[in-house]
């Protein structure tokens, strides 16, 4: 009798049915709808709206299906009954209502208001490569793995195709060590670690007293301590539960942790376009309003923002339809609006 009510990002309805009572399936029905109602202002986008439009042939429908800004406004119109718990199932009424309350206005003002100042458009990061020492004891097979995976690691936590990185071999470099360079930006050389040494995120007092080898190292700004393994560090990390990086493990750990830092600049303006012309085959609607108020530039500025503050945009639809559903405002107030 146990059930899981999961609606878009919202947190999920648990509940249990008696299923001895007399209508267990009538009372699973009315709890649905009580989920629902609420939410059915959200659940409904634009291709939805569009898609009413298809079965309605009034004069004032097919206004609205050739212009996206009174398709916009059809959404909103219908978000509004619906929040209110009307039908919206008769598509011809709304769309002559909506008409009707749009005589009076300046049609000036069914056009995409005017953004706030985005600033510099900075066309993104589109390379990545890792310099290690030629003296640097390493499985470079290994490191080309994790450097291939880079593209989906970046869309599964953020919905960004980071590109694949590249590796290169540095006599400059000291032994041990490696570089990261993104893009233009080189960072600071970082020491790696051996293959019989492992790395604990965990200071060095905590360990000093069983490990009296131990020494600390720090990994982008977390600090740890740096052991050789043995049968007794082993032991250690099983009975204590403690996180424990190999010598490749630290070194995706250290590039994973960079990547993530700088995650909104791998979102280029033609990385948008391609998840926009995708999208476009499953919700023509939604892509046809968005870009109708946004440039392809406006839209990856906005897109960054949310990645900034590390929130996902794998939902892209869900993410368009919130940004849509925002009157236009500058360009900060709008994306703490998304947010």
């Amino acid at each position: 009798g146990n059930y899981q009510i999961q609606l878009l990002d919202e947190p999920a309805i648990w509940g249990q049915l008696e299923l001895s009572q007399d209508d267990a399936q009538g009372e699973l029905v009315r709890r649905l709808e009580t989920a629902l109602l609420p939410q059915l202002p959200n659940l409904l986008r634009h291709q939805d709206a569009a898609n009413l439009l298809t079965d309605c042939d009034t004069t004032a429908s097919i206004q609205i299906r050739d212009d996206p800004h009174k398709l916009h406004l059809l959404t909103l119109k219908m978000k509004e009954q619906l929040e209110k718990r009307a039908s919206v199932a008769d598509c011809a009424r709304v769309c002559e209502e909506l008409i009707s309350s749009l005589t009076t206005l300046d049609a000036t003002s069914l056009g995409p208001q005017p953004q706030g100042p985005l600033g510099e458009f900075v066309p993104g990061v589109t390379s990545v490569t890792l310099s290690i020492s030629k003296e640097w004891s390493v499985d470079l097979q290994e490191i080309h793995s994790l450097l291939d995976a880079l593209p989906m690691i970046g869309l599964v936590a953020f919905g960004v195709l980071v590109p694949r990185g590249a590796l290169a071999e540095s006599e400059s470099l000291k032994r041990g060590c490696f570089q990261l360079q993104i893009g233009v930006e080189d960072l600071e050389p970082v020491s790696g670690i051996d293959e019989n040494e492992v790395w604990l995120p965990i200071p060095l007092e905590n360990l000093i007293g069983k490990f009296p080898d131990a020494r600390a190292m720090d990994s982008v700004g977390q600090h740890g301590s740096l052991l050789k393994k043995s049968d007794q560090l082993q032991r250690e990390i099983e009975t204590q539960g403690y996180l424990a990086f190999s010598q490749l493990q630290h070194l995706g750990f250290y590039v994973g942790v960079e990547i993530r830092e700088r995650i909104a600049w791998f979102l280029t303006k033609d990385i948008v376009e391609h998840y926009l012309s995708i999208l476009a085959t499953e919700s023509p609607a939604l892509v046809q309003v968005t870009r109708s108020f946004f440039s392809i530039e406006q839209l990856t500025q906005y897109l960054r923002h949310l990645l900034k503050d590390k929130t996902s945009i794998a939902d892209m639809p869900q993410v368009l339809e919130r940004l849509l559903d925002m009157k236009a405002q500058p360009a900060e107030p709008l994306t703490s609006a998304v947010h």
